[in-house]
């Protein structure tokens, strides 16, 4: 049999789907093209609430549905230190998109930032994702996106440690150099206390405090340095504080402005 020959029953059996590896070679192709649909979307979410954040909402229009881009206008621009995607579920046309995500936000209420969960719809248009803003900000002139609402008085957190200030910020701070932000605590407990994990997405921010343990009503102080070489202008990192017993979970926030360099 000539090797044309052979090429265009390669071919036919592809096509039928019954040659004896199509099945995972299009599993595989499947896999990828979700995992890039993935990493597409949530790089579009981590644009949009970068400029939220930055309260830059003019250039965070271009991210919204041209449908609802009036709601977006209207809603107000609350404040947040920070977002996390919890979960997402991508339709299987792969043309929408539903993402929850969790806004770390702060009170005077709550001794440490808190976070707030919100369901976010997204859509996929000719130049990519966009984010559906839903009809109910126009009508009640409110927007549960961003409004930051502490927890009723009756759910407040209580935590073993007790910070006196959760937020700290080392600025003044030139890019490259290296500061020490200081978070000062008590603890409240009757039982001894110990940090056993402590949690920072960015390598930057290193603890150097060696104590773990600390005996009830012991003061104590955790100093974290912050290295700003790859960074400039606004900065904020989120460092979860992990104790036993009970397995807490305290949020804590450095941050800086960092003047780049010449």
């Amino acid at each position: 049999m000539r090797v044309k020959e052979i090429l265009s029953i390669l071919v036919l059996f592809l096509a039928m789907g019954n040659f004896p590896w199509s099945g995972n070679i299009s599993q595989h192709a499947m896999a990828q093209e979700a995992s890039v649909v993935e990493t597409t979307l949530r790089r579009r979410v981590a644009e949009f609430y970068a400029l939220m954040k930055a309260k830059r909402s003019a250039e965070a229009e271009r991210l919204v549905t041209a449908d609802t881009l009036e709601q977006f206008r209207l809603m107000p621009n609350g404040e947040f230190l920070g977002v996390e995607v919890d979960s997402m579920e991508i339709s299987k046309d792969g043309k929408s998109a539903t993402i929850n995500i969790n806004l770390l936000v702060s009170s005077a209420t709550l001794p440490v930032p808190f976070q707030l969960p919100r369901k976010t719809n997204w859509r996929l248009e000719s130049d990519g994702w966009r984010i559906v803003i839903p009809q109910q900000t126009m009508e009640s002139g409110a927007s549960s996106m961003f409004k930051s609402t502490a927890p009723q008085s009756g759910k407040l957190p209580s935590f073993d440690l007790q910070f006196t200030q959760p937020i700290v910020d080392v600025t003044p701070i030139k890019q490259g150099e290296k500061k020490i932000a200081k978070f000062s605590f008590t603890n409240s407990a009757a039982h001894p206390v110990t940090i056993v994990n402590i949690e920072a997405d960015c390598g930057c921010v290193v603890m150097k405090t060696v104590k773990k343990t600390y005996k009830p009503g012991e003061a104590g102080e955790l100093e974290m340095e912050f290295d700003s070489t790859k960074y400039a202008y606004d900065f904020g990192q989120t460092v979860a504080i992990i104790t036993e017993p009970g397995n807490q979970r305290i949020n804590l926030l450095l941050k800086a402005s960092v003047a780049p360099k010449q």
